[in-house]
């Protein structure tokens, strides 16, 4: 995040941690201070590597989390940063560091802190998550750049991810021991103190989070969602439409199987997140928050950070459906067009769901309509749905054939299914919508899917 105060948008264009100014890029480092990347970041036009790549996949591998920004090598960084060029969220790092950072082995990773190796260099995966931190938390997507809030926020996300890789609380608190750390804090960096505390919230909150072995696990009580095994298999995904461009062109699709839930996320199950979490429930809405409704005014930040919690207390690798798999389980292993079941189980969208005509301007408790073939419920209407991938108009153009996870990156995420807002005609199974990730509307909601 950028190390100046506000009074800065009058000399500088701000990007996120970055600056660009007369031809440089200023970022601003773990330790609150400016660090210049001259030319150099820009003539290898961001270079990365798969090794970079996949360390840091390794590592969210840990935590249930899939990257959700680009990775990119950047001479004089002097470490790595979370920053946002031109609307793409990378991280950039120099090739020393990176080094450092794969002196740890994710793949051996014991999941229990105090146990792991003692060659790892602790201050640069503490640096690394931290980074990792900020994008996953989606402070990359606010302008203005750093506050000591959002700082706080990181270190404690590295605090949690250190202890998941066998970190001791000392090795997680390695870095931000450093000389260079400011016991007093800058405009934009709180003091040492208050981050090592962060870091030590976060460590323990991880710790505290594995259940003892006589307690029956967590997915097995009530208030967390109901689970359908979907069986992998292909498809044509898509339809081609003069009308809706990027419904099109249709192509073949091949998903592994996965798990997703029956129905949307509830109004108590999200309560139950918030309350662990001690996480406020979105802006009210007018109908009031009622226990079997879908939840409603969730960001696709709010869905993943969700998904993250129930990953961690669980134990199991719960995620926001690709878009791809949600058309998928849509259709029900339905090849659908026009004429054949354009929604999720009927041919007649009132069977099956909540829309425009017949909602009375409100979603309704999840479960009411008939589920499709597969056992789901609501996949056409009530809420519309948050779907992990980026949204890219032209992406069926140059999809994968083979579990395909949407664009590298992008500026808004995909919505699916339609609402109780939504007309007919936008409550396909093949209808593509999509919405900023910090953005949570009356109308948006979402529903889990679990890796097997």
């Amino acid at each position: 995040m950028k190390c100046f105060p506000g009074i800065a948008f009058s000399l500088f264009f701000l990007i996120s941690q970055l600056v660009v100014a007369q031809g440089q890029i200023i970022g601003c480092s773990y330790d609150g201070s400016v660090v210049n990347t001259d030319n150099l970041c820009r003539s290898l036009k961001f270079a990365s590597n798969s090794d970079a790549e996949s360390s840091i996949d390794d590592m969210l591998r840990q935590i249930g989390l899939k990257r959700n920004f680009a990775i990119m090598e950047c001479p004089g960084t002097e470490n790595c940063m979370a920053v946002t060029i031109e609307g793409i969220r990378f991280i950039i790092y120099d090739n020393a560091f990176l080094s450092k950072f794969k002196t740890y082995r994710f793949s051996e990773a014991p999941l229990i802190g105090g146990s792991s190796s003692t060659t790892a260099d602790w201050a640069a995966i503490s640096i690394m998550a931290h980074e990792v931190g900020h994008h996953l938390n989606g402070h990359t997507l606010q302008a203005g750049g750093s506050k000591p809030d959002l700082e706080l926020e990181a270190d404690e996300f590295s605090g949690f991810i250190l202890y998941k890789l066998g970190a001791t609380l000392e090795q997680a608190q390695q870095a931000m021991r450093s000389p260079l750390i400011s016991d007093y804090g800058t405009f934009t960096h709180p003091p040492r103190q208050q981050r090592l505390n962060a870091i030590a919230t976060g460590w323990n909150n991880a710790r505290n989070l594995t259940a003892p072995p006589d307690l029956p696990p967590l997915f097995d009580q009530p208030n967390l969602p109901e689970m359908v095994y979907i069986e992998g298999g292909s498809f044509n995904m898509g339809y081609n439409s003069l009308l809706s461009l990027d419904e099109g062109p249709v192509h073949p699709v091949t998903l592994d199987g996965f798990y997703m839930a029956k129905t949307e996320v509830t109004v108590d199950q999200y309560r139950t997140f918030c309350n662990a979490t001690s996480r406020e429930m979105p802006f009210p809405v007018s109908w009031g928050w009622i226990d079997n409704y879908p939840i409603v005014n969730v960001s696709w930040d709010d869905a993943n950070a969700y998904c993250v919690w129930l990953s961690t207390v669980t134990g199991q690798k719960y995620r926001l459906p690709t878009e791809a798999e949600w058309e998928y389980a849509a259709r029900a292993g339905n090849q659908s067009t026009v004429l054949d079941y354009p929604f999720s189980g009927s041919l007649f969208i009132g069977e099956v769901g909540w829309y425009k005509d017949n909602s009375l301007e409100q979603p309704h408790p999840v479960g009411l309509k008939n589920a499709n073939r597969f056992g789901l419920y609501d996949m056409t209407g009530n809420v519309w749905e948050w779907c992990s991938d980026w949204y890219d108009a032209a992406y069926y153009f140059s999809s994968d054939a083979k579990n395909p996870a949407g664009p590298y990156f992008g500026e808004k995420k995909v919505l699916r299914g339609g609402s109780w807002a939504t007309p007919t005609t936008d409550c396909s199974v093949y209808d593509r919508d999509m919405g900023f990730p910090g953005l949570g509307l009356h109308f948006t909601g979402f529903r889990v899917v679990k890796e097997q």
